[in-house]
């Protein structure tokens, strides 16, 4: 019968102790033989708590000096034959030398994915959190507890849960941020775990608040080492998606905004290694994706800190800094990362997302927090020559990965989206040309890698714009056909959304939207600017009208997102037209499908833009050009015979309604005006009869 470790503990004591210093002195380098693994295993089922503490710290002497690599099967034996209330029992011990070797067996134990999943592990994480709140710091028995617990936190799903909401991540934190040379590895392990199962935010910013305060106050060694710690914390929550909705934790990540940015504002004005510049720059983004752009300009007067002097935390001087940092690295990695490290990629992507977020800044008239942008003209024009600069080399990049054929380099990635915000955000003053020669490149490119096309999608309405781009895009690759198809699984996505067939959530709804809405404005800018006949496309773009029919059924004229459903109805109206002037000919089926298409369309169209007619609602700003070009369209459709849409126009009350509006001047009130003469022309078309009425959908 095993004796409790409790009233065997004064006798034994030296005894243990002895045992296990010679364990440790006389662990042989060679691996163990079945013999000797078969004493150790006879030492474990011994009554004496000598015996067993010896042959466990024999155990754990092997592993460590195989770095935890050891059979399995061994590892179970000793498991099985040590007994779970033994190894229980020396963590609770209040002896120190008793927990050192119950926490450096344990770590062998989580070696094993069968142990490591046994819940009794997972219950264990409590009493590694009670061994290090009463050691202290600088002690082995704290180092062996902090290695144990980021090995258990690492081996299971419920381990890492427990680890975040027991406050042991927390416990951990502070403990790397405080010991002298902190073994590096440690804050790798940590990196990872967090990386593999992120916790919640509340849990990052309970473990964060101490070594952000620490971070601010500390020098040389400490800082970087806080550095790292706060890296691997924040970046757990901001590395769900490449480029995060800016400022969405913003309230739970307040109290750590001034320390860290007093930290990163010493550590940036000095002279950096590429791996601090990289845990830097990568910590800076986490703040700026957590808590929105404005913490890295706004004017607090607690940050003129008297420990910078006049050049540290000015309002606008640390965003300069930033900025111009983030601008060199990317001009530099983009020329250096035909053998990328992850170091690289990690910075490079760091300091794309900073841009992103300064494009957004400086091109848009507020901020992302509704507050009056306020960044200095002098520094938001210097940010805009410096994103010039580095559009410039982000299309020579893609040029030589063009050149030698290169669509798996990682930068890529990281340079579509900026060239696609790029060509998106710009003013009309800013030299936002393309170079033809990347159309085709970046088509293959999607269609190689389906995932970047989303990437590329924000700039692809000002791709087709221009004439010299879009011809490309049009005539010279697949480019019409890669849109349809994108704008097809949106639909089909929405569609399952709305029937209820898949899961589906506001953000991921969110997301759709803006990607097909992106996809609809560039198909309208080719439907309605390219004059050159679109016979050739006429697959692709029945293909389109198919699935917003779909869609737009599947919503109804009520619900749902009433600009998003109008883009969809405008669109293929305009499909509708184009199709029928392009001359393209069309079997009988497909022309029966497609005419029950465009009534199904030309119904919700009319509907919706009859509906605005008399209220217009708060869309109305981002409405009314869609509005007018869906009033086009139907004029359009009307003049030239497309039966469906012309008998819907004639059952509904829209031109009725836009006389009267005419006759009393309401339009012309509106925010923004309708230009009277247009919508009265537009009217008049619509109720005038075509030259030749053509029954076919085409």
């Amino acid at each position: 019968m095993q004796q409790p470790l409790a009233e065997t503990h004064d006798v034994h004591e030296r005894g243990a102790a002895v045992e296990a210093k010679s364990a440790q002195r006389s662990a042989p380098p060679h691996e163990m033989n079945e013999f000797e693994e078969a004493q150790i295993l006879a030492m474990l089922e011994l009554p004496s708590v000598a015996q067993k503490i010896g042959g466990l710290t024999l155990v754990a002497s092997y592993c460590k000096a195989r770095n935890s690599r050891y059979p399995a099967g061994f590892v179970a034996r000793v498991y099985e034959a040590v007994g779970e209330a033994f190894l229980d029992n020396l963590l609770h011990s209040p002896d120190a030398a008793h927990n050192d070797v119950a926490v450096n067996v344990l770590s062998v134990f989580c070696t094993v994915p069968e142990l490591a999943a046994l819940p009794a592990m997972v219950a264990r994480i409590s009493s590694l959190l009670a061994i290090l709140q009463r050691s202290e710091l600088q002690t082995p028995i704290a180092a062996d507890t902090v290695n144990c617990a980021l090995t258990l936190a690492a081996s299971s799903a419920e381990a890492a849960h427990e680890t975040f909401s027991s406050g042991l991540l927390r416990v951990i934190s502070e403990y790397l941020c405080t010991v002298p040379d902190v073994d590096e590895t440690w804050l790798t392990r940590l990196h990872g775990v967090l990386q593999a199962m992120p916790p919640p935010p509340e849990a990052v910013a309970e473990a964060a608040a101490r070594p952000a305060a620490l971070f601010a106050a500390a020098q040389d060694k400490q800082k970087f080492a806080c550095l790292a710690v706060l890296d691997a914390l924040l970046d757990s929550c901001s590395c769900a998606c490449p480029f995060p909705e800016p400022g969405a934790s913003a309230e739970l990540f307040r109290g750590l905004q001034f320390d860290v940015r007093l930290g990163l504002a010493c550590i940036l004005f000095s002279r950096l290694g590429e791996q601090e510049r990289c845990g830097a720059l990568s910590l800076a983004n986490s703040m700026i994706c957590l808590c929105g752009i404005s913490w890295a300009y706004c004017p607090w007067p607690a940050l003129e800190a008297p420990q910078l002097g006049n050049s540290g935390l000015s309002a606008h001087k640390f965003f300069s800094l930033l900025t111009s940092l983030s601008t060199v690295e990317v001009r530099v990695l983009l020329r250096t990362t035909t053998a990328s490290s992850v170091t690289k990629m990690k910075t490079l992507a760091a300091c794309f997302s900073i841009l992103d977020h300064v494009m957004d800044l400086v091109f848009s008239s507020e901020d992302d927090s509704g507050v009056a942008q306020d960044v200095g003209s002098a520094f938001a024009a210097q940010a805009v020559d410096q994103l010039s600069l580095v559009n410039a080399d982000v299309q020579n990049f893609l040029l030589e990965c063009k050149e030698t054929n290169n669509t798996e380099n990682a930068a890529i990635v990281f340079a579509l989206h900026f060239l696609g915000t790029w060509l998106a955000v710009c003013e009309e003053s800013i030299d936002t040309s393309l170079n033809p020669e990347l159309v085709p490149y970046v088509v293959n490119v999607a269609i190689a890698r389906p995932e970047t096309f989303h990437l590329v999608l924000q700039g692809m309405p000002a791709l087709t714009e221009k004439e010299d781009t879009r011809t490309v895009f049009l005539f010279q690759c697949a480019g019409l056909t890669l849109l349809a198809d994108f704008i097809c699984e949106c639909a089909s996505q929405i569609v399952s959304s709305l029937q209820g067939s898949a899961e589906s959530t506001p953000m991921l709804m969110q997301s759709l939207e803006a990607q097909i809405s992106s996809a609809l404005t560039a198909l309208c800018n080719v439907l309605v600017l390219e004059q050159r006949a679109l016979a050739d496309f006429a697959t692709p773009l029945g293909r389109v009208l198919s699935a917003l029919s779909r869609c737009i059924t599947a919503n109804g004229a009520e619900t749902g997102s009433e600009m998003l459903f109008l883009h969809m109805a405008v669109t293929a109206l305009l499909v509708v037209h184009r199709n029928r002037t392009s001359g393209a000919a069309a079997d009988a089926d497909a022309d029966a499908g497609a005419a029950a298409d465009a009534a199904s369309v030309a119904g919700v169209a009319v509907a919706v833009l009859e509906r605005y007619l008399t209220d217009h609602g708060t869309q109305w700003q981002a409405l009314a050009g869609l509005w007018l070009l869906g009033l086009q369209t139907l004029a359009s459709c009307v003049r030239d015979g497309v039966a469906p849409v012309q008998q819907r126009v004639e059952a509904a009350g829209l031109c009725a309604q836009l006389r009267d509006m005419l006759g009393k001047g309401t339009l012309a009130a509106w925010a923004p005006p309708l230009d009277v003469n247009t919508v009265a022309s537009l009217a008049h078309a619509l109720t005038s009869p075509p030259a030749a009425v053509n029954t076919s959908s085409q």
